[in-house]
């Protein structure tokens, strides 16, 4: 993943080649025999689905979290080393039981958590539902109006990021440049 190129360094960000053409969008389908195996949250995908350095040069694409060239942890799953984002904070609709967790300075696992609706969980879709309380910091932040346009990945009215409002998924990240970060933290 590049850099961006054009100084001064305010979102828009410009990345050369554009960011959005480095991203990886495949999906790995694992065939399961339903029923039989019991798979677990990471027999399909990471818990939390995780990308690291230096296959991934940011925290970019589908990944919840990242592990940087130095070997630390950000993005969603790490918060800023507060509790970190819930799968039901955002994917409401598809799991709504928070998992077991514990971090280190390095790392985050979650435990598994019930699938709430099978329908949305397996349809190969990214299903994106935003629970409507959701404790986060000191108290709960309320996610009522916010939104999500699966077209332009755009989440919006999404507290979490502050007075920032639309936020792009995906959208490049490296905890050691703070332009990258005010792109989704703006008046941060």
């Amino acid at each position: 993943m590049p850099l961006p190129t054009v100084p001064p360094y305010l979102p828009p960000l410009v990345y050369n080649p554009p960011w959005e053409s480095l991203v990886v969008k495949t999906t790995e389908y694992k065939a399961p025999t339903w029923g039989v195996d019991s798979l677990g949250c990471n027999g399909c995908h990471g818990n939390p689905p995780m990308t690291a350095y230096p296959t991934v040069s940011a925290g970019a694409g589908d990944s919840h979290g990242w592990i940087d060239n130095f070997g630390f942890i950000s993005l969603h799953v790490w918060n800023m080393g507060f509790a970190p984002l819930q799968c039901n904070t955002c994917h409401n609709d598809t799991v709504r039981a928070d998992a077991a967790w514990s971090r280190t300075e390095y790392s985050i696992v979650f435990g598994n958590v019930p699938i709430y609706n099978t329908a949305k969980h397996v349809n190969g879709k990214k299903d994106v539902a935003f629970t409507l309380t959701k404790g986060f910091y000191s108290g709960n932040v309320k996610l009522t109006g916010a939104s999500f346009d699966p077209v332009t990945k755009n989440c919006s009215n999404v507290i979490c990021h502050g007075p920032q409002t639309p936020v792009k998924w995906g959208t490049p990240y490296r905890s050691w440049n703070g332009y990258e970060c005010d792109v989704c933290h703006q008046g941060w």
